[in-house]
């Protein structure tokens, strides 16, 4: 399986402090947490570790195939967007309880939102590319108001749009502009 390492840099060099079995790591914006993928018995797990007493809470995700982890800018939750036979949808995850909470289907019906997403820095949107059906080029960015739900166009790219089945990744800049 896949291994998570945490490595220490001092002035003297560079060493690892922790190896354990995960993948797709998050450290968590207060600096307390990892936020992980293990593979189980039903699938993928999101692990919780404590950064300072190795304490891990597992949370099962009943099979729904989490891929990427984003927390949110307080450390309270964690979004993940699941590709799924419906179509997959946008969760969000309670860092305290292990709820998953469905936020809103992948697919809307005007297009389909990316897997790959990014949490604006004040926690209110959700930006994430779409395309018109899956395998056809991507064509802009969406932002979802995490309050009530809605979307709105953020960017529209000229021309085909970008090609390929995935979007390489999305950042926002840290003041959110």
């Amino acid at each position: 399986g896949q291994h998570v390492f945490v490595a220490e840099r001092t002035t003297s060099g560079t060493r690892i402090v922790k190896s354990f079995t995960g993948e797709g790591v998050s450290w968590s914006p207060d600096g307390k947490s990892l936020a992980y993928l293990r593979n189980n018995a039903a699938g993928k797990a999101v692990i919780l570790r404590s950064v300072d007493t190795g304490e891990e809470r597992a949370y099962p995700n009943d099979g729904l195939g989490l891929a990427q982890l984003r927390w949110m800018p307080d450390s309270s939750g964690i979004v993940a967007m699941v590709p799924h036979a419906d179509g997959g949808a946008l969760y969000l995850l309670d860092a305290r309880t292990g709820v998953f909470r469905r936020l809103l289907p992948r697919n809307s019906s005007q297009h389909v939102r990316s897997a790959v997403i990014e949490v604006a820095p004040d926690g209110k949107t959700i930006y994430m590319p779409f395309h018109q059906a899956p395998g056809s080029p991507w064509q802009g960015i969406v932002g979802v108001d995490l309050e009530t739900l809605t979307e709105k166009p953020i960017v529209t790219f000229a021309g085909p749009g970008y090609p390929g089945n995935t979007v390489p990744g999305l950042a926002v800049s840290p003041d959110g502009s």
